[in-house]
């Protein structure tokens, strides 16, 4: 039987009673892409609470982000490719890959109201 610890927080980390060597697999993958995530939306979430007080500095860190999160989304699509049951669901995969999406985050910091004042002041 597959245990879950509390730290197993991504969506798809539950899995069939009977382990295999690949389910071990999976289950690492899917802990490390949490750590991931939390880590990235950290880091998203400087970036529009406390920016940086230079504009240079701001666009350094914007752009660090995004090289990291394009390593990212690269490593999890070859990974997906050679492991294509990682997700039991289109929902699951595409909730894997939210975490990329600035959209959710601002809605959850500011509110979904602040990208409709955003959109409207344009």
């Amino acid at each position: 039987m597959v245990l879950t610890s509390k730290h197993d927080q991504h969506p798809a980390i539950s899995r069939a009673p009977d382990t295999t060597d690949d389910d071990d697999i999976v289950r690492a993958e899917l802990a490390r892409r949490a750590e991931f995530d939390r880590r990235h939306r950290k880091a998203m979430s400087r970036l529009f609470l406390r920016p940086e007080p230079r504009e240079e500095d701001q666009a350094c860190q914007r752009q660090r982000i995004a090289a990291v999160a394009a390593e990212e989304i690269t490593r999890r699509f070859e990974f997906d490719e050679k492991h294509p049951g990682i997700y039991k669901t289109a929902e699951e995969r595409r909730q894997a890959f939210l975490v990329f999406h600035p959209g959710p985050l601002v809605d959850r910091l500011f509110g979904s109201s602040a990208l409709k004042v955003a959109d409207s002041g344009s």
